[in-house]
């Protein structure tokens, strides 16, 4: 395995992150806490985020977060775990997420959350055919350029605009996903509507490749979702 790029200061945080760049030094990715279960339902349910996560008419419970962040937690302490214990030339996945804002007087806070995936191939319509990329997607083995993966984010309203989920995503592809998963090729999905989303996909050379019209009602229309893709330069 190449060099870890993990920082690991409890100076700074509790768990090993990722900094982001300047201008956002005093922003971190770091390995999911439950004490986040809180403030990351404070932020699912600003209308906002919402509709274009879970839809208006659904809500982020604390008891849903919990379950959330206690599975992200399981598989990020098991890609931790392998790391220490070596064997494995790749990871399967990135074990730090969570967005963290280190405040000047030294406090830390929530903001959001990236993460990144094998696909799940929801832009796939036809059950048998999501079921067979499914399959065929899940059985290579880590670090196999042909994997396809799949990223995913959300950032509170009051930091949008100020280019840090950009330089975050910037951050996990080149930093871990490029030299510790060894991935060629990323996903992503977003809803018309959402040009905020898509601008930070296009910013990363994320390209559009598919357009579904009719995708999914959300708040009582229907609209279309965008399939984009990042595909490494060699």
């Amino acid at each position: 395995m190449t060099s870890i790029p993990l920082h690991v200061d409890r100076s700074v945080y509790d768990t090993p992150f990722l900094r982001l760049p300047s201008p956002h030094t005093d922003v971190i990715i770091a390995a999911p806490m439950l004490r986040d279960v809180e403030p990351s339902v404070a932020i699912m349910s600003d209308a906002r985020v919402r509709k274009w996560t879970l839809g208006s008419e659904l809500s982020y419970t604390v008891d849903r977060a919990q379950k959330w962040i206690n599975g992200i937690k399981e598989i990020s302490d098991d890609i931790l775990e392998s790391m220490k214990n070596g064997g494995q030339a790749f990871c399967d996945g990135c074990p730090v997420r969570h967005i963290i804002k280190i405040n000047g007087d030294g406090s830390r806070a929530f903001i959001g959350d990236i993460g990144i995936q094998r696909s799940n191939w929801a832009d796939v319509l036809n059950s048998q055919e999501r079921q067979r990329y499914l399959d065929e997607n899940n059985a290579r083995s880590f670090g196999d350029a042909a994997v396809a993966w799949q990223v995913g984010y959300y950032l509170s309203p009051t930091y949008e605009g100020c280019g840090i989920m950009s330089a975050a995503l910037k951050t996990l592809i080149h930093e871990w996903a490029i030299p510790m998963m060894n991935a060629h090729r990323i996903r992503a999905t977003t809803f018309r509507g959402n040009e905020g989303s898509k601008r930070v996909l296009e910013k990363n050379g994320f390209l559009l490749v598919n357009t579904i019209d009719d995708y999914k009602v959300i708040d009582g229309e229907m609209t279309t979702l965008y399939v984009l893709e990042w595909k490494r330069n060699l």
